[in-house]
């Protein structure tokens, strides 16, 4: 929506009321932009009638602004209106949610055809042409509605710009002035944030991308929301989302919105949860609507909820869960979808990166048609493993076997396609791994291999599996105790199909045989491509993190083209602050470990008995953490130690972080994984935490899926190595480096141990900020010495 504050009118395109019509619906699939006439295919123009595309403009008076609805028909002749609706897929069976929109649009212009021209509704022939983009082909259906579901949709129609017009007013007239005058929240900006601002500010007004490297301690929450809010009450965006990876960095987005909030900024912001965690029904509500009451609640209820929270005072600008459940409950509504019907009106969206970038869980009511938004996307360096699995898909011939054997039990007839689907799996598997087939050694026999393309007669049979389970389920065969069952043995089907469909260069096909079961997966190499197509949905997108280096590889990786920008900042923090040994010594190779674990212990003994305190030991895996645990406090039992386990709670998580207290009375030393959940986002500050002992340099495991990235970089830019293995590896130190100095008071000391460390590559990938006070050490008397004069000064 447009607003003039001068003028006092407000610009409603049909588009967006028709979007608000159908998302009360809670129908996702819909395209918010309103093709104009030059953006119709020259095909699709020669089967409209002779003529012009006939544009509508209808005045309402609302709050003392005048509303301008506006449309265009394609045709408009003697024998009704002509709407093109375009679309991929077949045309004679296009997808309900493209019919909805082509329906709705249909019934509005019939409606303002007649309020144009003065006259009471009539009933007019509707021709909409369903028209494929990639082959051509067409489709006409022709409808002539009652003038009474014409008024309906009408009163819908008028019904909802009543309930957002206000929204719209107030945030021209109010909430945009306020955001304009909005002035940084700190008497005194920290090194690097006025540069990192600027760059965000810039990228915003001018649509364009930003790869930003920004070093703990800069405030990078801060540092990008002031800009973008300031952008945004200056009209350069109309929304801004801000992704997250985890839950710790959205609640530092809220806490960010809470602070400018207070400072003047009459913001309205959502954060987003995942239907498993705020929705009972959980995924079955997702697939079905009509598994949860909730949603047989009328669209009114659902604008009373939105009304309700808009009514909570300025000083709470961010709509949270307790929020959500308490109104949701009050009106019966779905929370989760609450949720999104009040991001409708919210200018800052806090969520999860899947809300954008996975094809599954992607809010399509933004996101298929796109518009003038701003993502903020932090901690960045996570999306390029995220985007890979968001973009792959694995399906094992015991799923299909599953979803088999449940439709037999149940009768429910599949025309023989899931018995067919099931045996030309093993079949094509079995054919293609037979000669890599070896022995695993305890009996059995494994084998894999990866190759470029899926098999496509193969593919032919699950596309058609899924599309005749989905006939099924629209013809209402499946019965409500049904449901669940079948969702959740049809998802791993369904999701694999999906994904190979976009099957490409940027991927390849894993074959795998291990434990009796056979496995194809469709694994996303690189991600780039459709992470770029999808922050093209917005008009600026920042990418920012405080592990970016080297900013060339993320760059390649997350989509970067020739107008992007990039920025590297150094670190705020007093470099004396930060004693960096490295004990380059010790051979941290998996055939050494076992043989050099009596020096690691030494050297973990030499750093926290050099100074009471806190300190964090990061270890290549749980093995590895496991057996060194042990053996540190057999060697000093004197130490009070707390440990990481394999798949630990959310009270576990919070149990092991609150070990490390403040003014402790004895030295307590935690044992963590890299790369794991203590080596991210904990801000342990003070004397929370004095020291890091990060042994080794991070490679990931050796996998199937890493090889074939190896393979796929050494024949793009022969670096397959790097890309696979190196990168991501130091990205995992320097995460758990980061854990010592969070403020400008934070004192520290951080010990690497490895070898490897004085090999040109990894020494080139120490960050600037660390070069300048680190020492190597050979041995654990070298290194009391370093520490002693560290902490004695």
């Amino acid at each position: 929506m447009h607003a003039d504050c001068q003028k006092k009118c407000l610009t409603v395109h049909t588009h967006e009321v028709i979007s608000l019509l159908l998302c009360r619906r809670f129908t996702y699939e819909i395209d918010t932009g309103e093709p104009t006439p030059a953006e119709l295919p020259r095909e699709a123009e020669a089967l409209l009638p002779q003529g012009e595309p006939r544009p509508f403009r209808t005045a309402l008076e609302r709050e003392g602004y005048t509303l301008i609805l506006t449309a265009t028909a394609h045709r408009v002749t003697e024998d009704g209106i002509y709407q093109l609706a375009l679309f991929d897929g077949n045309p004679d069976t296009p997808p309900a949610a493209v019919r909805r929109r082509a329906r709705a649009e249909a019934f509005l212009l019939s409606a303002m055809l007649d309020l144009s021209e003065g006259r009471e509704l009539s009933c007019h022939p509707l021709h909409i042409l369903y028209f494929e983009r990639g082959s051509g082909k067409a489709t006409t259906v022709t409808e002539t509605p009652e003038k009474k579901d014409i008024a309906d949709f009408l009163r819908r129609a008028c019904r909802i710009t009543d309930t957002y017009a206000p929204v719209v007013i107030e945030g021209m007239g109010i909430r945009r002035p306020s955001m304009a005058a909005l002035r940084f929240p700190f008497t005194e900006r920290r090194a690097g944030q006025g540069e990192l601002m600027q760059a965000v500010y810039r990228a915003i007004r001018r649509g364009t991308r930003l790869y930003a490297a920004a070093p703990t301690g800069i405030g990078k929450t801060m540092s990008v929301l002031y800009p973008a809010v300031r952008a945004l009450g200056e009209g350069h965006t109309d929304k801004i989302f801000y992704l997250t990876p985890k839950n710790t960095v959205a609640r530092a987005a809220v806490s960010a919105v809470t602070h400018l909030s207070e400072q003047g900024a009459y913001i309205r912001a959502v954060r987003l949860y995942a239907k498993e965690t705020i929705c009972q029904k959980g995924v079955l509500c997702r697939e079905d609507k009509t598994a949860c009451r909730c949603h047989a609640r009328s669209e009114a209820a659902y604008d009373r909820a939105v009304a309700e929270l808009r009514c909570l005072p300025r000083e709470h600008p961010v709509i949270t869960m307790p929020d959500l459940l308490r109104t949701a409950a009050k009106h019966g509504v779905c929370p989760h979808e609450l949720a999104f019907c009040y991001s409708e009106i919210a200018d800052i969206v806090i969520g999860d990166y899947h809300y954008l970038f996975d094809p599954q869980i992607r809010i399509r009511r933004y996101f298929t048609g796109g518009g003038d938004y701003t993502f903020l996307i932090d901690e960045a360096h996570n999306l390029v493993e995220r985007g890979r699995d968001m973009y792959s898909a694995a399906l094992t011939d015991t799923d299909l076997a599953a979803f088999r054997e449940w439709t037999r039990a149940f009768c429910i007839n599949l025309d023989g396609i899931a018995e067919k689907a099931h045996e030309r799996f093993v079949k094509d598997l079995n054919t293609v791994l037979a000669e890599a087939m070896h022995s695993d050694g305890q009996g059995g026999k494994c084998a894999y291999l990866y190759q470029k393309a899926l098999p496509e007669d193969l593919l032919d049979v699950l596309m058609r599996l899924t599309a005749r389970a989905e006939d099924e389920l629209a013809k209402h065969r499946i019965n409500e105790e049904q449901l669940y069952p079948f969702f959740r043995l049809l998802a791993p089907i369904r999701r694999f199909v999906r994904c190979a469909e976009a099957h490409d260069g940027d991927c390849t096909a894993i074959c795998t045989y291990e434990a009796g079961t056979f496995t194809l997966k469709s694994y996303c190499i690189n991600p780039a491509a459709r992470l770029a197509a999808c922050m093209d949905k917005g008009r600026a997108a920042v990418l920012f993190s405080a592990t970016m280096e080297p900013l060339h590889y993320y760059e390649s990786v997350l989509g970067a083209d020739r107008h992007s920008d990039s920025l590297s900042l150094p670190s705020p923090f007093p470099e004396e602050n930060l004693a960096v040994a490295v004990m380059d010594g010790i051979s941290l190779r998996y055939l050494d470990r076992t043989d050099t674990m009596h020096e690691i212990i030494s050297a973990i003994l030499t750093t926290v008995r050099a100074k009471k305190g806190n300190y964090l030991v990061f270890c290549p895996s749980f093995d590895y953490l496991d057996t060194l645990e042990k053996e540190v406090r057999r060697a000093a039992p004197e130490l009070q130690t707390v440990t990481q386990t394999r798949g630990m709670s959310h009270e576990n998580r919070k149990a092991f972080l609150d070990r490390f207290g403040r003014n402790p009375s004895a030295t307590t030393v935690g044992f963590a994984v890299m790369g794991g959940v203590f080596s991210e986002s904990v801000d342990l500050t003070g004397d929370r935490l004095i020291g890091s002992i990060v042994i080794g340099v991070g490679l990931p495991t050796p996998t199937v899926e890493r090889e074939a990235c190896a393979s796929y970089y050494d024949e793009k830019c022969d670096s397959g190595r790097e890309y696979a293995y190196l990168y991501p590896g130091m990205n995992r130190v320097w995460q758990a480096a980061g854990r010592v100095i969070r403020t400008e008071q934070d004192k520290g000391v951080l010990l690497l141990i490895d070898d490897r460390f004085r090999e040109p590559f990894y020494r080139a990938m120490i960050p600037p900020h660390l070069r300048h006070t680190l020492r190597f050490v050979g041995n654990s008397p070298a290194l009391a010495a370093l520490l002693h004069r560290f902490w004695q000064n």
